[in-house]
């Protein structure tokens, strides 16, 4: 959402190749890697902040901002987490960076960016009628305040879904480092394929589905997890996503998710786990499952990648445009089913397993 002297321009799944996008996510860059000393403030200051000139950014999921930085390609040494970032042009010019955590807690930056670099990015984007949950009162109540509401949509498309044809067990076997002439495979009664090469079981089921589990030790550099970086000798959250983004690189290729690409989203630690997890994206737009889970989830064992659990799926988009449900509409369906005033209205894909996927509001 951008801020400007004549209103506000809301985005929806704003794509990356957005020469508008950008320019934002540029700015944000040079306040990660700028942001001088930090302090806790109010809800009151936060939406004091949206009112000015300034540029918000919604990740829809909460994530480690130590991870969103390195997304970024720089180093944000605070532990904490957030959803939401704002960059707002305050009092004598200074730029301020605030990240919010989607319940309640706020934390506010100095930045060295420059107010005019900011208003120069502004100045591409048209104020569209957009607005914040909150600035409609208790009729949206049921959103979380700060959910971006869009009356003008971008272009989406219907996509179909399957298996990735190459992804077969033999090329697995290979880039997995297993063992590709064992004699420990066998398949199920439901057709399921299944190697064991102890302690590590390889399965891959008919819907395309790939699960490992292995040891503690790690089987090679490929189920390694750098420690590099951490205190003691645990990884950081920053080595585990990465560690998990190398591994994927070797399992899957942009010809095996056909017009999807894999983003993370999300991270969580507990002593010595860590769990991982990655999905699709197609066109901008992600990719949920029915279930509610992930297309990629990874288990961490101290240092070493002992578990996951892989989707393969291969979209690809249709040639015709898609029309969803008009923003009113969809909020009025919304507003019987939301509760907890925590939620986005977003757009989104859901994955039943088959067959055509279509374009739909959720509530994230």
């Amino acid at each position: 959402m951008v801020t400007g002297d004549y209103g506000r321009s809301g985005h929806l799944l704003i794509t990356e190749e957005d020469a508008g996008a950008q320019a934002a996510a540029a700015l944000l860059r040079e306040a990660l890697g700028s942001a001088g000393s930090g302090a806790a403030v109010d809800e009151a200051a936060f939406r004091q902040a949206l009112d000015r000139p300034g540029i918000y950014f919604d990740f829809i999921q909460t994530m480690p901002v130590s991870v969103l930085s390195g997304q970024y390609g720089v180093s944000f040494p605070h532990q904490f987490q957030a959803s939401c970032l704002l960059l707002s042009v305050g009092a004598e010019d200074v730029v301020q960076l605030y990240f919010w955590d989607g319940s309640g807690a706020v934390q506010r930056y100095s930045t060295a960016v420059s107010a005019a670099g900011v208003s120069e990015a502004i100045a591409s984007f048209e104020p569209n009628g957009a607005y914040f949950a909150y600035e409609e009162g208790e009729a949206l109540s049921f959103l979380s305040p700060y959910a971006i509401l869009c009356p003008s949509l971008r272009d989406v498309r219907l996509l179909t879904t399957s298996v990735p044809a190459a992804l077969d067990m033999d090329s697995l076997l290979d880039r997995l480092d297993f063992n590709p002439h064992t004699q420990s495979r066998y398949p199920e009664a439901d057709g399921t394929e299944v190697v064991v090469e102890t302690p590590r079981t390889l399965r891959v089921q008919p819907d395309g589905t790939v699960i490992y589990t292995g040891g503690a030790e790690a089987a090679s550099a490929l189920y390694r997890v750098s420690a590099a970086g951490a205190a003691g000798d645990l990884p950081t959250q920053v080595e585990a996503v990465l560690a998990v983004r190398q591994l994927l690189e070797v399992l899957l290729s942009g010809e095996d998710m056909g017009n999807a690409q894999l983003y993370f989203s999300g991270v969580t630690s507990s002593g010595g786990q860590t769990q991982v997890t990655f999905d699709y994206l197609v066109d901008g737009i992600p990719v949920y499952f029915a279930d509610g889970g992930s297309a990629v989830e990874v288990e961490i064992t101290e240092t070493t990648i002992t578990a996951f659990r892989l989707r393969c799926r291969q979209y690809t988009l249709a040639e015709d445009d898609y029309t969803p449900l008009p923003l009113p509409q969809a909020l009025a369906a919304a507003s019987v089913y939301g509760e907890g005033g925590d939620a986005r209205l977003t757009l989104g894909y859901v994955d039943y397993g088959s067959g055509s996927v279509t374009p739909r509001w959720l509530l994230r």
